[in-house]
């Protein structure tokens, strides 16, 4: 029963926020694009935009939206697994092309950016069989269970199976049954290698015109909401208490929020302009926290006095801020 909200939350391509909203908690995704694109238009003057978000963010009615009448706007977001299938099954797009060179296909209109990372690939390939391996275990736990208890019910057995291969997400290739009392565990080989097939694979899909945005920098724009997905990580753990406990209001909730988005621009901005000595943001403000001023009071008159020595590091930091203690 804890209290949420769902926070929308605007960046330019550097990953710099431009704007937060907080809209109330049973708020989907999907309903906060609409309020985006009318603050970019009425709020910020802006005449030309590319609305980049992923697939659970941007749909058909979004799109619809982003390029109707009233916007005249242009999107670029990514297509799910099942939607790579239909279009090859339409012949749009071949499984050959997924390779781990990007690939571009126009169809109707539409850009679509293929590419395969290996190393995605060969992780959610190990994954899956580990998934595999536990299911294959659970199962013959579970048939030992049954022929060492005799009052023990088959269907209760065959229950928790099923649950614990819909928990693992493998109920596409997995089928379970009950047979002379033992639990029998079939394993779709079709399915499984259309799984496979996909591992690693994604595709991008935009309406961008290829003389405004090549392909390369059209992935790449995309490949940029880590730097938004970047920047709830840290307002919500670098910066742990986002979640407005000592305030009630609305006006108050808003306002916390934009006070935290306003404390991550400080934050990227010093990262970013510190990158280049190799230092973690966590390094970084420990260092920073531990230069301090003291005050003293000496016959009524107060003296401040400042670190006589820093470390090379503090020193370093500061010099790259362009901050000098006086």
């Amino acid at each position: 029963g804890k209290k949420q909200i769902v926070i929308g939350l605007l960046t330019d391509d550097e990953g710099y926020p431009v704007s937060v909203e907080v809209f109330k908690g049973n708020t989907n995704d999907l309903q906060t694009v609409s309020s985006q694109l009318k603050k970019l238009k009425e709020n910020f003057g802006v005449e030309k935009v590319v609305f980049v978000g992923d697939k659970g963010m941007i749909k058909t009615s979004q799109i619809k939206e982003i390029t109707s009448t009233d916007y005249k706007w242009h999107y670029l977001t990514s297509i799910t697994k099942q939607q790579i299938r239909t279009l090859v099954k339409q012949e749009v797009i071949q499984l050959e092309l997924f390779t781990d060179e990007l690939v571009e296909v126009e169809f109707e209109g539409v850009r679509y950016i293929l590419r395969r990372n290996p190393y995605r690939a060969e992780a959610i390939g190990k994954n899956r069989e580990e998934r595999i391996s536990v299911i294959q275990d659970f199962v013959e736990q579970q048939n030992r269970y049954l022929a060492s208890h005799e009052r023990a019910r088959e269907e209760v057995a065959l229950r928790r199976v099923k649950e614990k291969i819909e928990k693992l997400g493998l109920e596409n290739i997995f089928k379970a049954r009950i047979e002379n009392r033992r639990i029998q565990l079939e394993l779709d080989e079709i399915k499984l290698k259309e799984q496979e097939e996909l591992d690693g694979c994604y595709v991008i899909k935009t309406d961008v015109p290829k003389e405004e945005l090549d392909t390369v920098k059209a992935h790449d724009r995309y490949k940029d909401l880590a730097k938004v997905e970047m920047a709830f990580r840290v307002m919500k753990t670098t910066l742990e208490e986002i979640r407005p406990v000592y305030v009630r209001k609305e006006e108050t909730t808003r306002g916390h929020v934009f006070i935290v988005m306003l404390a991550y621009m400080i934050i990227k901005y010093i990262t970013d302009r510190l990158a280049k000595l190799g230092y973690s943001k966590k390094f970084i403000f420990e260092s920073l926290d531990k230069i301090h001023e003291l005050y003293y009071t000496y016959e009524g008159k107060q003296i401040r006095v400042l670190p006589k020595k820093l470390l090379k590091p503090q020193e370093a930091i500061l010099k790259e801020l362009n901050i000098k203690l006086k």
